[in-house]
């Protein structure tokens, strides 16, 4: 079940990440400013999103197969007990 949910959610987001990339092209070369700056500039993308989407002036969706998903690699001990534990609460 915890597969699933994971696979799911992780695909919404993907997907997400996709249609911003098209809306705001600066995203594709990444940001190369201090960290609190970049999470703001992420924050103002959202609000923007969700302005253009609130006004129907968004860019067409991407196509599933064009976001690419890349696999989990470098898990840490640590990261595997809070997953664990999340999955023995939730599922």
């Amino acid at each position: 079940m915890y597969n699933r949910a994971h696979k799911h959610t992780r695909n919404s987001v993907e997907r997400c990440f996709g249609v911003w990339k098209q809306q705001f092209r600066r995203l594709l070369r990444g940001f190369t400013t201090k960290l609190d700056n970049t999470k703001l500039y992420i924050f103002a993308l959202a609000i923007l999103h969700n302005i253009a989407m609130q006004k129907q002036d968004l860019v067409p969706e991407a196509e599933e197969s064009s976001v690419p998903v890349t696999q989990a690699v470098n898990n840490t001990l640590r990261g595997n007990v809070a997953r664990a534990a999340f999955i023995n609460e939730n599922f």
